[in-house]
């Protein structure tokens, strides 16, 4: 695996697009950036955030999750304190059992998820469920509606959508050190496969900031190129296809660290491995995703 790691993050750093967010007194995207994510479906922009952004993030962030239901349908917190939220927004966090893959070869959405990757045995002292995510993070974090209102990642939702765009979608995911679920190689889009007009910007794209560093064992990875193959494909056209494509070198680790943000097209093949460090210390890896896509005419 170590030279799994180090191979990635070579070719990682090879594939051009990576930088600062850079727009030009308008506010218009620099042109070297668009291209390559148009080429590679993904741009990790670095020093998009200021430490004392990222700061107030993780503190609201942990402060939510101290407060957070201990499990499905639970109205208290590890506590015993009453959990946050009303009952319907304690069913925007989502709880897995640990070390599992909770979406591979399931209909969850639309079947996307076309393969389930390996669940090891659970440590005997290991929790029945861990939080995998907690979704509509704006109504509870003031941090993360600032930063989804950053004038600059605005600019480059609109270089690719247009100025007529529509955020849908935004949740944090939390990879609880040696507990951590994985998910699978999946593209992320289904609405419009079946349309005409159908291209490697049709289903938008997603923005990633990391709450903490990442590495290549716990970090989100993806395969360059894939936002081009917008079609859905059948599992066994994957067992036969894309095992052989994502087992291959052409996998890279969108490793990060908490001050950049990763922009990629929701069409690009990703995964998340099970995170089950030895490390003595292991950091955790939480992340805020968001959403955006152009609208649709019928």
């Amino acid at each position: 695996m170590d030279d799994l790691y180090s191979r990635g993050r070579s070719q990682a750093l090879a594939l051009g697009n990576r930088g600062p967010l850079a727009v030009d007194a308008n506010g218009r995207v620099d042109g070297r950036i668009l291209d390559a994510y148009w080429r590679t479906g993904f741009y990790v922009f670095e020093g998009a955030l200021r430490d004392e952004e990222v700061a107030e993030l993780r503190r609201e962030f942990e402060s939510l999750r101290s407060r957070a239901p201990i499990g499905k349908d639970a109205t208290v917190d590890a506590e015993g304190r009453e959990a946050v939220g009303d009952d319907r927004q304690r069913q925007l966090f989502r709880f897995v059992k640990p070390l599992t893959d909770p979406y591979g070869e399931t209909e969850v959405g639309n079947g996307r998820y076309q393969v389930k990757m390996r669940e090891p045995d659970r440590p005997a002292d290991a929790p029945a469920e861990v939080l995998l995510q907690i979704g509509g993070i704006m109504q509870f974090l003031d941090s993360a509606l600032r930063i989804y209102a950053h004038p600059q990642l605005l600019a480059m939702t609109e270089a690719v959508n247009g100025a007529d765009f529509t955020p849908f979608n935004e949740v944090i995911w939390i990879k609880q050190a040696r507990l951590g679920a994985a998910v699978s190689w999946h593209q992320d889009g289904t609405t419009h496969w079946q349309s005409p007009t159908l291209d490697a910007g049709t289903h938008g794209f997603n923005f990633m900031v990391n709450l903490y560093p990442t590495t290549p064992e716990n970090a989100l990875w993806v395969v360059p190129g894939t936002h081009d193959q917008a079609r859905p494909i059948s599992r066994r056209c994957w067992k036969r296809r894309w095992r052989k494509t994502v087992r291959t070198a052409s996998r890279v680790p969108c490793r990060s660290c908490a001050s950049r943000a990763t922009w990629r097209s929701a069409t690009a093949k990703w995964c998340m491995a099970r995170f089950r460090t030895r490390r003595r210390r292991p950091a955790p890896r939480s992340s805020s995703a968001s959403t955006a896509a152009r609208p649709l005419l019928a």
